[in-house]
């Protein structure tokens, strides 16, 4: 009885990996969203969330980006700023416009984000043809109180 060497690769181990790699991507994903530190808002408006794209904008280094995104799926992402191109934002909202009707858009921005990165980025919706923005924020957990 000769022995022979098999050929073939098992490939057992490789799916292992696989699958533990797309599960713990699974888990870790949604959280990924969730670094964004909303500011707090006193006299917040209470209620579901408008339907349309949604803006996420954080910072990222020494940029910011922006995550376009349309009915719980992320879209594209587009630096903002100074080294930003303002024209590609624009333009995929321009075309998520054309395609939905949509005029609206919902912005997150991350609470340490300097004013300007957020005006930058409502230029580029406004060159985009959004003609309303609305804001999310936190609510603030401990109101002050005190007198006048």
């Amino acid at each position: 009885m000769t022995r022979e060497l098999r050929r073939d690769i098992n490939v057992t181990p490789l799916v292992d990996i696989v699958l533990v790699l797309l599960i713990v991507f699974i888990v870790v994903a949604p959280a990924v969203d969730a670094s964004v530190a909303l500011p707090a808002a006193k006299h917040a408006v209470k209620g579901a969330a408008p339907e349309g794209p949604r803006i996420s904008l954080r910072r990222e280094g020494r940029h910011a980006l922006a995550t376009l995104e349309l009915q719980g799926r992320a879209a594209r992402t587009f630096r903002v700023g100074e080294e930003g191109d303002p024209a590609a934002l624009a333009a995929a909202l321009r075309s998520l416009a054309q395609g939905s009707g949509e005029r609206t858009v919902t912005v997150k921005a991350d609470a340490a984000l300097s004013n300007a990165l957020v005006g930058d980025l409502l230029e580029a919706c406004r060159a985009g043809g959004v003609t309303r923005a609305t804001f999310t924020t936190r609510e603030d957990a401990a109101p002050k109180t005190g007198r006048l």
